[in-house]
């Protein structure tokens, strides 16, 4: 998660799960860096997605 971003969750299950997909995806513009670490628009969008997906109850391997 970069700095400044203030996210909140129904459930310790959907912020255990932002965090690990966070790490886990990589960024399509840096690609050494994954999304939580990256502070390209892009990456940004794509931890948006995430949450928004994980709010809506998806599965890991439907948000990957």
């Amino acid at each position: 998660m970069v700095k400044g971003e203030l996210l909140e969750f129904k459930t310790d299950k959907q912020k255990i799960l932002y965090y690990k997909l966070t790490e886990k995806l990589r960024c399509l513009v840096c690609q050494n860096k994954n999304l939580a670490n990256s502070k390209n628009e892009l990456s940004l969008d794509m931890r948006n997605k995430t949450y928004e997906l994980i709010l809506k109850n998806k599965s890991e391997n439907d948000i990957i």
